[in-house]
């Protein structure tokens, strides 16, 4: 992943992109897919229903942001620390881009231009 190289640039990104994965697939989740059509049983009989293709695609996308979440919460949690976690989550490389990002950004001076 690539940063802006301004370090309030990099802190905006950074803050930004948590933002989005965190309240932004929520968002979007519940304004288009609410509420949820679960499948019958005759709709499972045949596996190529779009309610039980929609259904499972539901399922895998809110796991991997209940994942991703709790990544960025046991991050939060490490830095808040000054320890790094010992949990080992899918996402936690991600999220600790992100968290990285925003606190070393937050206390990194900023150099004055010359002139």
């Amino acid at each position: 992943m690539t940063w802006p190289q301004h370090p309030i640039l990099t802190k905006i990104t950074a803050a930004t992109a948590l933002a989005a994965f965190l309240a932004g697939i929520p968002a979007v989740l519940l304004t288009f897919f609410w509420p949820i059509d679960l499948p019958t049983a005759d709709d499972l009989a045949t596996p190529g229903e779009p309610v039980v293709i929609e259904a499972l695609l539901l399922a895998v996308v809110w796991t991997c942001w209940t994942l991703f979440t709790w990544a960025v919460l046991t991050e939060v949690i490490g830095a808040i620390r000054n320890r790094p976690s010992r949990i080992r989550l899918p996402f936690q490389r991600l999220a600790a881009y992100l968290i990285t990002a925003i606190t070393v950004t937050a206390t990194a001076p900023i150099a004055a231009p010359r002139g």
